[in-house]
């Protein structure tokens, strides 16, 4: 079909400014009470943005907003209206501020991995804000139901969203926790789909997007926010996007944007990966961090996380692996210090006591205020007991 970028008037309640902008038309409130549900809608980003849980990424979110750009161009919307931020956070979420401000999870990007099934996320959520979701929902949420939701988040029903939820307000709570009413999510995603197809993206990567969250539930046991809710509300958006599909083959599109989106969001792969490590999921963190050494070959930290994911693991990991990844880590940067910690670390399991000291004093002269210093320094002492020992004998 053809895509026209009047279809949308007759889906949602929305308003643009009368007169045309430079770069295109901005959103705008469409009444007083509006413009009360967005100032308080700017006092929550800025509790978000202060609360440390957002990514520094410029070059990321420059990314992110030129998707978002492509995806509003038919309509002449000012894209410069939204702003994107990424959140620090393996959860498997994104929600839109009513004023035009995305929040993506970091655990969100890097389960993703194409450009289009990005635009999946992106359109569904630019729609709450294109069609007035959050005025036209929070009377429904500013109730019971989004404090039940944040008393569920905060006692761990969506594991490490427990921590962020404690700085959402009432609009971020029924954004990212509680979710809109059926009706809302459904046009959401319809006219997100909409939006991909006028901007030629490949529509067979929208119902891939629920299959990967469905199969990472499954894989990780986690239970997740409104977006996406349980197993059954996933299945029915993935048939849902792929009856959208079907009724439409001849306009499904070619553009998966592969290369575009893992260049683009690089660096979260580490950030994201490196939460994974610690969070002790291993298989998610080898995914991640494999796929950030592809894109960046020469860079030692690349190589650290991966062997520290290995080393971490136990008897799960491959220390095999983590040594010659350290190895490589050390030749490519001899001041990196965390790849001579971990050497130290890993021959000192082995026994390997010149191996381990020579490693961990080479940590402990580059890095002078490590925070486990003592613990290492111990680990040090006891091997050079160990050599003056075997020397002496």
């Amino acid at each position: 079909m053809i895509f026209s970028r009047y279809w949308f008037l007759s889906i949602g309640v929305w308003a643009l400014t009368a007169s045309s902008a430079v770069g295109g038309v901005p959103v705008t409130a469409q009444s007083s009470g509006e413009e009360h549900i967005w100032a308080d809608s700017r006092d929550e980003e800025d509790a978000i943005s202060d609360s440390g849980f957002v990514i520094d990424e410029p070059e990321v979110e420059a990314y992110l907003q030129g998707v978002i750009a492509r995806l509003v161009e038919a309509e002449g919307i000012d894209p410069a209206f939204f702003r994107v931020k990424i959140i620090r956070d393996t959860s498997l979420n994104a929600f839109a501020l009513p004023h035009g401000v995305v929040f993506i999870h970091s655990g969100l990007l890097a389960k993703m991995t194409n450009e289009a099934q990005l635009a999946t996320i992106l359109g569904h959520e630019i729609t709450h804000v294109t069609h007035h979701h959050g005025y036209r929902g929070v009377k429904d949420h500013r109730t019971k139901g989004t404090m039940l939701a944040i008393v569920n988040v905060g006692s761990g029903a969506a594991g490490y969203y427990g921590g962020l939820v404690q700085v959402l307000g009432d609009l971020g709570a029924t954004a990212a926790v509680s979710g809109y009413s059926r009706s809302l999510e459904r046009e959401a995603d319809q006219v997100g789909w909409q939006r991909m197809l006028g901007a030629g993206y490949n529509l067979d990567a929208a119902p891939e997007v629920f299959r990967i969250l469905m199969a990472d539930i499954e894989q990780n046991g986690r239970a997740e926010s409104f977006f996406f809710g349980t197993h059954p509300k996933l299945l029915d958006r993935e048939e849902n996007f792929m009856r959208m599909n079907d009724r439409n083959k001849s306009a499904v599109g070619d553009d998966l944007g592969e290369f575009r989106f893992n260049e683009g969001i690089l660096p979260i792969l580490a950030i994201n990966g490196e939460l994974e490590m610690k969070a002790g999921r291993w298989i998610a963190a080898r995914d991640q961090l494999w796929r950030y050494r592809v894109g960046s070959p020469n860079d030692p930290n690349a190589r650290w996380l991966i062997a520290e994911t290995e080393r971490r693991a136990g008897t799960e990991g491959n220390l095999d692996e983590a040594r010659d990844l350290l190895i490589e880590a050390v030749a490519l940067d001899p001041r990196f210090a965390p790849a001579h910690r971990s050497l130290g670390l890993i021959y000192y399991k082995e026994g390997d006591w010149e191996g381990a000291a020579r490693h961990l004093r080479t940590f402990l002269d580059l890095d002078t205020t490590a925070h486990d210093r003592a613990y290492l320094q111990a680990y040090l002492d006891q091997c050079e007991i160990k050599l003056a020992s075997d020397s002496s004998d």
